[in-house]
């Protein structure tokens, strides 16, 4: 069952984003070759009035075919100002931020109607601790109950100010060597130093200390909206800190391909139907954020060229923009091979 869970997730979040391309493709009028409900040979077609709508054999997401985007497809006879190079670079933007745009709609609308089924909110915790784990390395740093944690200072000298537990749970898993905790015990205020360890059961980084106990609050449909919104933003900012992290080099170890996703598809589906929709907004997001890296292959890099020919007002020379493509499938392809090793070191331990 968790294949089809899995399947379902990756085409609806994938399909979402080509539709955004294609919406706004029809929107400046680019002639449109076909948008497509999988991938493969092709199973079912129906031919609107100019595009192909088509279902494939394999039903994991699926593509929008732009006149002039590829180069597979004849133009001929379609007037020179339906083909995507020759479109306004303003208008190419568009298009081009249309696939990350729809993919934060449907984060958004995910996480606003999972408040809204459950109708309450359980507070996160305050990052406090409720107690300390016997022999864990958290009892041998010294922390004591009631301890309240205000700040953790990182290895590579950056810090965090933690709202809430989760945002110590959240950078325990990117940094896995000695972190300084500054904490706040009675009129005293000490640091302790302690480096996380990886408990095979968690299946994540810990160091021994208690969560303080949390409750949940019933909630009226403005509060529902706010805190969809609130879990949106939050999600946001810290995708947004956890890519500049990898950027530099901290938790990579951390990133994972499709055998990790499978194996998140199918804890979050045993947690219940509102954990699985979490999921699937999260990599939504995660799926927009990805393709506004300046990489060719992804919108971020068809973006960056773009506007670099705005600036310049001179076409990139079709040899270095394929130069720049092949690089980055090379790029990608050797991401795709490293974050597959590291599911598979994972789950065999």
């Amino acid at each position: 069952m968790t294949i089809i869970y899995f399947i379902l997730m990756l085409s609806a979040i994938i399909l979402i984003h080509e539709f955004g391309h294609f919406l706004m493709a029809k929107l400046f009028h680019v002639y449109v070759y076909e948008f497509a409900l999988g991938m493969g040979p092709q199973l079912l077609k129906w031919q609107g009035k100019e595009t192909v709508y088509s279902i494939r054999l394999f039903p994991i997401g699926g593509f929008v075919s732009l006149a002039g985007d590829e180069h597979e497809e004849s133009t001929e006879g379609i007037p020179q100002h339906r083909l995507m190079p020759y479109l306004a670079n303003w208008k190419k933007l568009c298009v081009f931020l249309a696939g990350p745009f729809m993919n934060f709609i449907l984060a958004w609308v995910i996480f606003v109607g999972i408040y809204m089924h459950i109708g309450y909110v359980v507070d996160p915790p305050l990052p406090i601790v409720n107690g300390v784990i016997e022999n864990s390395v958290a009892e041998q740093a010294g922390f004591h109950y009631g301890d309240e944690i205000i700040k953790l200072t990182f290895s590579d000298g950056s810090s965090i100010e933690p709202k809430s537990f989760y945002d110590i749970l959240e950078f325990m898993q990117l940094y896995h060597d000695e972190t300084t905790y500054t904490i706040s015990r009675g009129d005293e205020v000490i640091e302790l130093v302690v480096a996380p360890e990886y408990n095979e059961e968690e299946k994540r980084y810990m160091i021994g200390i208690l969560l303080p106990e949390t409750h949940a609050r019933q909630l009226n449909f403005y509060e529902m909206i706010q805190e969809g919104n609130r879990y949106f933003w939050d999600s946001t900012d810290m995708m947004i800190k956890t890519l500049q992290r990898i950027v530099r080099g901290i938790g990579v170890d951390s990133l994972s391909g499709p055998v990790g996703i499978y194996t998140m598809t199918e804890q979050q589906v045993s947690y219940g139907f509102e954990s699985f929709m979490a999921l699937v907004g999260l990599l939504s997001l995660n799926v927009g954020f990805m393709n506004l890296i300046p990489i060719p292959m992804f919108d971020g890099g068809r973006i960056l060229i773009t506007l670099v020919e705005m600036l310049t007002r001179k076409k990139l020379p079709e040899k270095i923009e394929y130069a720049l493509m092949m690089g980055s499938l090379v790029l990608l392809f050797g991401l795709f091979i490293f974050v597959t090793l590291n599911d598979i070191t994972r789950i065999i331990g």
